[in-house]
């Protein structure tokens, strides 16, 4: 006994077998339309990098989530009119593809698809405003295919329904390793609800009996692509939120690699800064007094900014000037930067975002490696406007490097007599995680004559 002729007359059904066998033919169906569906959500959610939305700690909506949004929207529009169509009355199936998909139902068919399912699994992972959004473009898109009114009325009601319910069960701390058995308890519970609905349907139209077999036919197949296909999608999202995590870890190694460094290198600058102020206290007080207020507004800053991924540029130029005006201010003309920088950029520019320590980094180095005491020391730092990225430029008229070395800095340590070039390796990877793939070190030197350092940065505009 097939599924057309149980479709047909389901009392006909001598066994519980009978209509196991008989959902084989519509899971077969769903099963199809579930593989293009993952299929497309692994690309959205993991190749493109739009899940780490969802996964993200912050919970104001970014341009992110709007894009997934209307990715998810789409899909439940496009998946709503694709799948089996079958005649309540004959029982004649009709496989819709999307060469099908602005064809309406005739006056006596249902359909069956995984609509539900997205708009299940869109709330569950992404929230109430997920869930609502995409169950209503399911409900408007059932509502629009026609079909049996009571049908259509029930299922575009259970499509609502279930967005809003995977909504009410998301949680966003929920750990990764569970993520997939909870969103299983959730389509199991969802697939449960959404039969019990359209058997209220199904009862006043053709009998207790009928609407009884009919939904057992249809509940399996239902079952196993709402439980797996959520299952899989909270599946792939645990893996966006896997590797975020391990990218926050090694952000955070190097953030601390580059405060190690910084450690070790700050109690000298303290102690030969408070060297300087004591000696001249009594010759020049006020200039005294205004180096230990910048020493202390200097350090009151610091521990803040570590712990923000991005700080505006204006921020870091500010933190970056006053730590060279302590050098400038202990060696005089023998050290020079432009200390009105800040006046002379464009705002649009000072309002991107960079991640914090790294135009420090790099004054800090060209300090360290290129200020000798024989010679007056000039360090220029200018930002240019590179389209969808920009440039932070420190030339400096210092030692320079030499051309052995200057190939392996930025990518691993190299030993020299002033240090061993860890922070700039640090910085790079920084960048990257930070930034992505597009935020580049370039380093150019002559020896005896300077060094010039180009950080590209992509815009990312701080609000």
């Amino acid at each position: 006994m097939d599924f057309i002729d149980l479709i047909k007359n389901p009392l006909d059904a001598k066994t519980t077998g009978d209509m196991l066998w008989a959902g084989v033919d519509i899971t077969g169906s769903l099963v199809q339309q579930l593989h293009v569906f993952i299929t497309f959500a692994f690309v959205v959610l993991y190749m493109t990098r739009l899940g780490e939305a969802l996964t993200d700690e912050n919970s104001r909506w970014t341009q992110k989530h709007l894009w997934l949004l209307f990715f998810l929207s789409v899909a439940t529009a496009v998946w709503g009119c694709l799948g089996t169509a079958f005649n309540v009355t004959t029982g004649q199936p009709e496989d819709r593809n999307f060469s099908d998909m602005l064809k309406p139902l005739e006056s006596s068919q249902g359909i069956l698809n995984i609509r539900d399912m997205i708009a299940m699994a869109a709330g569950f992972v992404g929230g109430i405003g997920f869930g609502l959004i995409t169950g209503t473009v399911a409900a408007l898109v059932r509502l629009a295919l026609g079909g049996v009114n009571e049908l259509a009325l029930a299922s575009a009601f259970a499509a609502l329904l279930l967005g809003l319910l995977g909504g009410l069960l998301h949680n966003k701390s929920t750990p990764s390793q569970y993520l997939p058995l909870m969103a299983m308890l959730a389509g199991l519970l969802a697939t449960v609800i959404q039969r019990i609905i359209l058997l209220l349907a199904l009862t006043p139209l053709f009998g207790k009996d009928y609407a009884w077999r009919l939904t057992f036919i249809v509940l399996f197949p239902k079952l196993f692509a709402n439980v797996f296909g959520i299952g899989l999608i909270t599946l792939i999202l645990g893996m966006v939120k896997k590797r975020q995590q391990e990218a926050k870890k090694e952000l955070s190694y190097r953030r601390i690699q580059i405060l190690a460094l910084r450690a070790q290198v700050e109690p000298h600058f303290l102690r030969g800064t408070l060297n300087h102020i004591r000696a001249i206290i009594r010759p020049y007080p006020e200039q005294a007094r205004s180096q230990l207020k910048n020493l202390a507004e200097y350090f009151q800053k610091t521990h803040p900014l570590v712990k923000r991924e991005l700080i505006t540029l204006r921020e870091e130029l500010d933190h970056t000037l006053k730590y060279l005006s302590f050098w400038q201010s202990r060696h005089k003309d023998m050290f020079n930067y432009p200390q009105d920088l800040l006046d002379t950029l464009e705002p649009s520019l000072l309002a991107f975002g960079v991640p914090p320590f790294s135009v420090h980094v790099l004054a800090e180095n060209a300090r360290t490696h290129g200020f000798a005491s024989n010679k007056p020391f000039k360090l220029d730092i200018t930002v240019r406007d590179g389209g969808d990225f920009f440039d932070i430029i420190l030339a400096d008229n210092g030692r320079g490097i030499p051309k052995d070395k200057l190939e392996d800095i930025g990518r691993r340590s190299v030993e020299s007599t002033t240090g061993t070039g860890t922070a700039l390796c640090n910085l790079q990877e920084m960048l990257h995680l930070t930034l992505g793939q597009g935020a580049r070190l370039n380093i150019a030197s002559i020896v005896g004559k300077g060094t010039i350092v180009t950080l590209t940065l992509p815009k990312r505009k701080m609000l």
